[in-house]
């Protein structure tokens, strides 16, 4: 019980951290608390929703469709509500104001169009392949949300290293 628990806690973890590290980046790099991001992450989860169930796409494809679609959103987000401010040289306490109205505006918006009840991706869309390691059933979904995690800091590493960027939560040094 505890071995699977931990295979679980490790899988919601890492989605949690790919969370984190993307919005203390952007946070990091452009000085803008972004409270839109989360929204991203929603539009990605519906659209790969809709383009599984509307054209019956293997979930790779539906989350690479997602991943460019909710990419070119942000954006054109970026564009609209956040360049301004960074031309005008605007407290960060601006950005935080704007993107929380853009939040709520977008998730009223989408839960007028959409409604509010629970959707799930069809059973066939991912495949229900597991393994059995030490007691824990691990599940293939759960392997590659690890993996995949795993890969993109791994390159942020690698990125940050190679241009010699500061890591944004790094602590400060005489700066």
């Amino acid at each position: 019980m505890f071995a699977q628990q931990l295979v679980n806690g490790f899988a919601v973890g890492s989605i949690y951290a790919l969370f984190a590290l993307g919005f203390t980046l952007m946070f990091g790099v452009l000085g803008v608390v972004n409270l839109v991001y989360g929204v991203y992450f929603s539009a990605g989860a519906f659209i790969a929703l809709f383009a599984s169930d509307a054209i019956h796409a293997p979930i790779w494809l539906a989350g690479a469709v997602a991943a460019v679609a909710t990419g070119a959103g942000a954006v054109a987000i970026d564009g609209v509500l956040l360049a301004p401010l960074r031309r005008a040289k605007a407290p960060e306490l601006a950005s935080l104001m704007v993107t929380l109205g853009a939040t709520l505006l977008i998730y009223s918006l989408a839960g007028a169009a959409l409604g509010t009840d629970i959707r799930r991706f069809r059973p066939d869309a991912v495949a229900n392949v597991a393994f059995q390691i030490g007691g824990a059933r691990v599940s293939l979904i759960q392997i590659v949300i690890v993996a995949t995690v795993g890969f993109v800091v791994a390159g942020l590493l690698v990125l940050l290293n190679k241009t010699k960027l500061v890591w944004p939560f790094a602590p400060s040094r005489g700066r």
